[in-house]
């Protein structure tokens, strides 16, 4: 695990050629007054490169923006999509976005979610790359979001309710690697820059989706999924979608919507605020807190594992 890494207060640059674009959550409270340009959407952005952009590279970062093309939704808009702390936990409602440190644990609001291509749509889970970019589903299409004005743009449809960024070198050996669970159908995305394809890779019965992932510091990836003696976390290898079975029962959670990695243990979240800590080895949990306004899904840059 990596030490966790303290961000500055809020930087943003104003032109291609600047330096990264490091978003830091904890100066944000509540609207920024920007939605960004709402006639603009992803598909502008599809096709073939402008001269000097490359979607199959790490290297090339067109926009100057700090996310590589290959990792860039909008590879040549430099105010878009926006970086992800890599020191907190991101968790959400259907409607708004919160943060909270893992060293206190008190969901902080950022943003209620906004949709300018339309229409609105109630977020089920998000998910962070190793760049910060944050994306979310809703309304069954994957959408890449600010994480600061919670403005979020079309990438394609994904019918799931559980999703997460799986860290790079557990299925791709140098890039981070989009999954989802849909009801009983592991699915294994690829993007680049604005471009997603999807693949169904297995089913998971006699689990299913309950609403999230994530991968431990151990390399540990699961997921969370309902059972006749509680909502249960199971492990799974990722690339497979093979099940490598029960890792804990929490028979007092009212639906595990949400899973993070931070500081070497798992993150639970319950639909009603219920907030656990979980050894990825043992099983072991404790309540560690809780959210009155309640947690659909949550999300930590890898680096946070």
């Amino acid at each position: 695990m990596r030490a966790p890494w303290r961000l500055p207060a809020l930087v943003l640059a104003t032109s291609c050629g600047r330096g990264p674009v490091f978003i830091d959550p904890r100066v944000v409270q509540g609207d920024d007054g920007d939605d960004g340009d709402a006639s603009t959407s992803i598909a502008a952005t599809t096709g073939e490169p402008p001269p000097g952009c490359d979607l199959d590279s790490h290297e090339i970062d067109c926009d100057g923006d700090g996310i590589p093309d290959r990792d860039d939704p909008f590879p040549t808009d430099p105010d878009r999509p926006g970086r992800a702390a890599p020191d907190v936990i991101y968790v959400h409602s259907a409607a708004t976005l919160s943060w909270l440190d893992p060293l206190d644990p008190v969901p902080v609001f950022i943003n209620e979610f906004r949709f300018p291509e339309g229409p609105d749509g109630q977020v089920v889970d998000i998910a962070i790359d190793r760049f910060g970019v944050l994306y979310a589903i809703s309304n069954a299409v994957l959408h890449v979001c600010d994480p600061v004005s919670a403005t979020c743009w079309a990438l394609g449809d994904l019918p799931a309710n559980s999703l997460a960024m799986l860290p790079e070198g557990t299925i791709e050996t140098d890039d981070d690697t989009l999954v989802a669970l849909a009801g009983l159908t592991w699915t294994v995305g690829r993007l680049r820059g604005p471009e997603l394809t999807l693949e169904e890779i297995a089913g998971v019965s006699p689990y299913e989706s309950r609403g999230d992932i994530a991968t431990a510091a151990n390399g540990l990836t699961v997921f969370t999924s309902p059972s006749a003696s509680g909502d249960v976390v199971v492990a799974i290898e990722a690339a497979t979608g093979k099940l490598l079975g029960e890792v804990a029962v929490l028979p007092a959670s009212t639906g595990l919507y949400g899973a993070a990695a931070a500081n070497g243990s798992l993150w639970l979240f319950d639909q009603l605020g219920t907030m656990w800590v979980m050894d990825p080895t043992t099983g072991a949990s404790a309540v560690v807190g809780i959210d009155p306004a309640g947690i659909w899904g949550a999300a930590a840059h890898p680096d946070l594992r």
